[in-house]
């Protein structure tokens, strides 16, 4: 049975982008032997990382501060499968999300090498070796740079991750009975998308294409949200 480990980068205790994430497991555990555990990080006790650089060193995959992440590092280095969950928070990661990141360091060693275009360090848990699906939302419509900086990010950390990114997203949770079909066509196909991934142990390119494509052209969309607030 396959370890799935889902963190949930929300600080939102009712999260747009874990709604689509819950349906997305919905689809993979149907039929596959998935074991599933979910850790919302807004709830953890996560310091910043401080630059001590000990756990370089002594390398047994932890942190020298005592708080919820070595923990949080036990289960990542156990899960086959690390599912981020996340909006998109200033083009990037939301800062909960960004913490637990930069605090995986304990998986690193000293030793530096070059790999491609950039330079790594040797690991003692490799987390590009894992299966990393990153499913994120913004309540932005659709333009072509809106991911652009994550995309790169999430590439330098994880090589070739499993992405899918969506537009208008906010439709979630505007509560106008006009928009329940469209919310319901959004998780099918996430629902679709972990049926998949069971299958193929990927989403392709053509479902991901179809995550990702707006379910209102721009201006339809631009309108709903400003007046959502009225």
């Amino acid at each position: 049975m396959m370890k799935v480990l889902v963190l949930n980068g929300s600080p939102k205790k009712v999260s747009d982008t874990m709604t689509m994430t819950n349906a997305f497991l919905k689809g993979l555990t149907e039929k596959g032997s998935y074991e599933v555990k979910t850790i919302s990080v807004i709830d953890k006790n996560i310091r910043f990382c401080q630059g001590d650089l000990s756990c370089w060193f002594r390398q047994d995959g932890h942190c020298i501060m005592q708080d919820d992440m070595n923990e949080i590092l036990d289960e990542m280095a156990a899960s086959d499968i690390l599912i981020w969950s996340f909006p998109l928070y200033y083009y990037g990661m939301p800062a909960v999300l960004k913490t637990l990141l930069e605090r995986t360091m304990p998986f690193m060693k000293y030793n530096m090498y070059t790999s491609g275009n950039i330079v790594e360090h040797e690991t003692l848990v490799d987390l590009k070796a894992k299966k990393n699906i990153i499913l994120t939302g913004c309540g932005f419509p659709y333009f072509e740079d809106n991911y652009a900086p994550l995309k790169l990010h999430m590439k330098n950390v994880f090589g070739e991750p499993t992405m899918a990114c969506v537009y208008e997203s906010s439709l979630m949770n505007i509560p106008a009975p006009e928009l329940a079909p469209l919310r319901e066509q959004l998780l099918n196909r996430f629902i679709e998308a972990g049926r998949e991934y069971v299958e193929t142990g990927k989403i392709s390119d053509v479902t991901r294409a179809v995550l990702e494509k707006p379910l209102l052209p721009n201006e339809v969309y631009i309108d709903i949200i400003n007046h959502s607030a009225d």
